[in-house]
């Protein structure tokens, strides 16, 4: 079966304080539901942004897109990446997600010129190896939430 993975970024519409519930739920119906669907991913966020990569089987990776640009949560998602895959770079995870003790401000000024993520200002292959790096320093921890 095909494989593919699927970088996009989208804004959030959560306030703050409910941005951190909507993190775990998201979290935890994505950890559940994604293995089930052999989908597998990442996902970084800030109060403004989520960048997120999903991989698996192409139809299935689709469907689940097309529920994330249903979801009211979210506004303006933006595709990067749509690409045929043989491997996958976050298959430990149904989906990770970078937390506080993740978070490395210099990856972000490597690859965004700041501080904080800012997803306009990456190009489809820098989105994949900041998610890529990422996810080397969540294995490094073994933090496989």
């Amino acid at each position: 079966m095909p494989l593919v993975q699927l970088i996009y970024y989208r804004s959030t519409t959560s306030t703050h304080s409910s941005q951190n519930n909507d993190l775990k739920t998201i979290h935890q119906v994505a950890n559940t539901s994604n293995k089930k669907l052999g989908v597998s991913g990442i996902l970084l966020f800030n109060t403004s942004y989520y960048l997120q990569a999903l991989e698996g089987p192409r139809e299935k990776v689709n469907d689940l897109y097309f529920k994330i640009l249903k979801d009211p949560r979210h506004k303006d998602c933006r595709l990067m990446s749509f690409t045929d895959i043989s491997t996958r770079d976050f298959g430990d995870w149904g989906m990770a997600w970078a937390n506080e003790a993740l978070i490395k401000t210099e990856l972000y000024t490597t690859y965004c010129g700041s501080s904080q993520l800012i997803p306009e200002k990456l190009n489809a292959s820098n989105a994949r190896n900041l998610l890529c790096e990422f996810a080397e320093l969540a294995r490094a921890q073994k933090n496989k939430i």
